[in-house]
């Protein structure tokens, strides 16, 4: 595949990754989830156990609904960049990695 094949293909997932990273509230999530790591990372935060496991509850849903797109995100990155790296170096093996 030639490199503008491919660099549609990146370009359509991505498309796809930023509205379902709109629908899902993506962002939002992820400040959410840091947010209750760091709460979790506090030396007090066991002094209310009933509390923190709440807290651990809602820090495990958060996780579970962002880390897959989170490691997708990750991946096309990769994709990506390896993608432009291909082509300035006109590797055609490297091309057929990305």
């Amino acid at each position: 595949m030639h490199y503008e094949n491919h660099k549609t293909v990146v370009e359509g997932l991505e498309e796809r990754i930023s509205t379902i990273r709109l629908s899902l509230d993506y962002d939002k999530k992820i400040a959410d989830r840091d947010g209750l790591q760091e709460l979790m990372n506090s030396a007090d935060f066991w002094n209310n156990p009933d509390e923190a496991q709440k807290t651990i509850n809602s820090f495990k849903l958060i996780k579970a609904q962002v880390d897959p797109l989170e490691n997708v995100i990750s991946r096309l990155e990769d994709a990506s960049l390896g993608l432009e790296l291909a082509r300035e170096e006109g590797d055609g093996e490297l091309l057929e990695e990305a």
